[in-house]
């Protein structure tokens, strides 16, 4: 009993919980911390993704001109005069029809 009561069992677990309290702290800190970073990055990318868009194109004046069977005409060589087209707009589509075909030299 005077080797227990020489060690003080309270005072070492008072000092245990004590540094396990400091530690909850720090891990409660740093997990707020990294939760932070990440969901400003999710929202860096998101901003990111949003300024890459097929809308934010549009919305700067460009449009997306579509064949019959909804593919992206990249080139004069994919229509032909007759064909009809849809182009898409920041403010809605048109419908068309081929009239001619230029290309650049």
């Amino acid at each position: 009993m005077a080797l227990l009561s020489a060690f003080r069992p309270e005072r070492w677990l008072q000092e245990k919980r004590q540094a396990v309290a400091g530690l909850e702290t720090r891990l409660k800190w740093i997990a707020a911390a990294k939760l932070a970073f990440h969901k400003n990055r999710v929202a860096e990318m998101t901003n990111f993704l949003r300024l890459l868009g097929p809308r934010q194109t549009l919305e700067r004046g460009y449009s997306i001109t579509l064949d019959t069977d909804g593919n992206v005409v990249r080139s004069v060589q994919a229509v032909k005069v007759g064909d009809p087209i849809r182009t898409k707009l920041a403010s809605g589509e048109l419908n068309s029809v081929v009239e001619g075909l230029l290309t650049e030299n």
